[in-house]
């Protein structure tokens, strides 16, 4: 299951100069029991998609697969965050999230969105295990 794969999560329509729009966040995963998670939002209408500059927010995790009691299960850390608000006092970025993850016939699934495999342009590609190789799965600690 190692690999690039791709995913479109449903958001709900953010854009009111665009009522007929359908929305999403298209994550793009690559992984090799580490990942890197990055969300960017796109919306489709009349069966073109498009590209948001800001509506929606773009998020980067950063991953780490690993098995436990014959179930596999993914750590989060959100590194990087544009157009999202953060409330006051509450720092993200220092926050690991777990979540289950199915492997069914090549796919992942993860909260009920489910990746498959499928290659990302060389650039996308790159920057993503660029990201992968420089961004630790751990905060450091503070001095």
């Amino acid at each position: 299951m190692d690999g690039e794969y791709v995913a479109l999560e449903k958001l709900p329509n953010i854009s009111l100069d665009e009522p007929g729009a359908k929305w999403f966040h298209e994550n793009g995963l690559v992984r090799n029991n580490e990942a890197i998670l990055d969300m960017a939002p796109v919306w489709f209408k009349g069966g073109k998609k498009f590209y948001s500059a800001s509506d929606g927010g773009f998020l980067t995790y950063r991953g780490r697969f690993f098995h436990k009691d014959g179930q596999t299960f993914v750590d989060l850390r959100l590194f990087q965050s544009d157009y999202v608000a953060i409330p006051v006092g509450r720092d993200p970025y220092k926050e690991i999230k777990t979540r289950s993850v199915k492997l069914v016939a090549g796919e992942i699934g993860i909260d009920g969105v489910h990746y498959r495999r499928k290659a990302l342009n060389a650039d996308e590609s790159q920057r993503l295990l660029q990201l992968l190789s420089h961004e630790p799965m751990e905060t450091p600690a503070a001095p």
